[in-house]
């Protein structure tokens, strides 16, 4: 199956093998993973909120007298969520380190869209 990928370059280093590619589309790790999925992407912050915001709505909807089967389908879905934008996550974490998008190509495997990156950089 054909992915799309990002390829993010940073201006500093100008080299084609120092390229960052990602992966776009759903991140089946970051659903089902999460917080974990986080500590693993160095994203300290957006881990400890996850944390802070899965808590508080546990907290919240059990106190309120919600069952808990429905806390579960909102932690579920808020899950879900994190692995719909696990790959803008990453981009944006890119771009405040100083890289840009210098590239999108399709292939089977991030090995080969790296190959037709540099394939496509070094005949330039």
């Amino acid at each position: 199956m054909i992915k799309i990928f990002s390829i993010y370059t940073h201006p500093d280093k100008p080299e084609p093998e120092k390229a960052v590619l990602v992966k776009e589309g759903f991140n089946i790790y970051a659903f089902a993973f999460g917080v974990l999925w986080l500590f693993y992407q160095r994203l300290w912050w957006g881990a400890f909120w996850l944390m802070a915001l899965q808590a508080s709505l546990q907290m919240t909807m059990k106190n309120n007298g919600f069952s808990s089967t429905s806390v579960d389908i909102l932690l579920l879905a808020l899950q879900f969520l994190l692995g719909i934008f696990a790959s803008d996550i990453i981009k944006d974490r890119l771009k405040t380190k100083g890289y840009a998008l210098t590239d999108i190509t399709a292939a089977n495997s991030q090995p080969e869209a790296n190959m037709r990156f540099l394939d496509k950089r070094l005949a330039v």
